[in-house]
């Protein structure tokens, strides 16, 4: 499916989710997350985790909060840190959130970094 397809499904079910207006079923927002996820988008893979944090499972939340942080979703570091609080994360849970966040915030300096460089010898 292409990328803007599953952007704008995304942005459908976030609508969805928010009350606005319903158009497909939860099952169905469900399953259009997972292949927004599967194409990459960390704000879908932050959902599946909320989903699975709401139906009580918390391994599989908190392998989709990870990978979400690796694609730079800040709020997989509060629900970790939150699902922390409660007692459903470890301590080392929790540090390897902040560790991946500061790896993917690293990531995106040296990105901007070697765009400028490359911008200003041009």
């Amino acid at each position: 499916m292409p990328k803007h397809i599953v952007t704008l499904v995304i942005l459908i079910n976030l609508a969805i989710r928010r009350s606005l207006f319903i158009i497909l079923s939860k099952k169905n927002s469900i399953h259009y997350f997972e292949l927004a996820a599967m194409e990459g988008h960390a704000n879908a893979r932050f959902n599946l985790g909320l989903e699975e944090k709401k139906a009580g499972n918390w391994e599989r939340a908190l392998k989709h909060f990870m990978i979400a942080i690796r694609g730079g979703e800040v709020d997989s570091v509060n629900s970790i840190k939150q699902m922390y609080t409660d007692g459903h994360a470890t301590k080392e849970d929790y540090m390897k959130a902040l560790k991946l966040y500061q790896q993917y915030l690293g990531e995106i300096m040296n990105s901007f970094v070697t765009i400028s460089i490359w911008r200003y010898n041009k």
